[in-house]
């Protein structure tokens, strides 16, 4: 499970997605209502599926930026450029802390995206492969290899 963010910019994010990956796309859209789900279930004092996840774990605190990258997502699917570019714009001003200086962390997702599928993003083949994840937990960075 993952939220990819290969660029800062979550209206670039879903346009890349979208244009070369219509699966992992929509597969972005199915885990982050799940992660949204799992973070309301823990705020609610419940649990949910994926509750421990690192990656729900990471957002725990930011669920208002899931919802502005999931309202990017869903307006792009729909083809509504000008709505997405919105959402993204909403999606800036929650920006999580901890991916502010984190230009290694996106260089990392284009690494990963390009591994998972090197066809679909050539356009990442210099920056070479990556079979790690890594995930903001408890106030620091945690590797987790493929």
């Amino acid at each position: 499970m993952q939220i990819f963010l290969p660029h800062k910019s979550v209206y670039l994010t879903a346009a890349i997605m979208h244009s070369f990956d219509t699966r992992r796309f929509n597969k972005q859209i199915i885990e982050c209502h799940q992660i949204i789900n799992a973070i309301q279930a823990l705020n609610d004092g419940k649990k949910a599926p994926w509750y421990h996840h690192p990656i729900v774990l990471m957002y725990k605190d930011n669920l208002d930026f899931l919802k502005e990258y999931l309202g990017c997502f869903n307006a792009t699917a729909k083809g509504e450029d000008t709505l997405a570019k919105v959402y993204s714009d909403y999606a800036s001003h929650c920006y999580p802390e901890f991916l502010k200086d984190a230009d290694w962390y996106f260089e990392n997702m284009c690494k990963r995206l390009y591994t998972k599928d090197p066809i679909k993003y050539e356009q990442f083949s210099e920056l070479g492969k990556s079979y790690s994840n890594f995930y903001y937990v408890d106030g620091i960075w945690k590797e987790y290899k493929q």
